[in-house]
């Protein structure tokens, strides 16, 4: 897959969401889970313009123990 690639769709790959997983974040649509780890979940996604993009949703444990 290339960034941007507009054939491609994440429906049929890696990993389903979680039911309770957002749909949207932001503007980007959330389409697909690419793994989980320590720290929280990666997830496929698409911006407004058509690109496909990865963003991390961080665990709400780790995210409530950072202070600036």
């Amino acid at each position: 897959m290339r960034s941007g690639d507009q054939s491609w769709t994440g429906e049929h790959a890696f990993g389903p969401l979680r039911e309770s997983a957002p749909r949207r974040i932001g503007p980007y649509e959330v389409l697909a889970r690419l793994g989980a780890g320590g720290m929280g979940e990666v997830s496929l996604g698409r911006d407004p313009g058509g690109s496909f993009v990865a963003g991390k949703l961080f665990d709400g444990q780790i995210v409530s123990g950072y202070a600036p």
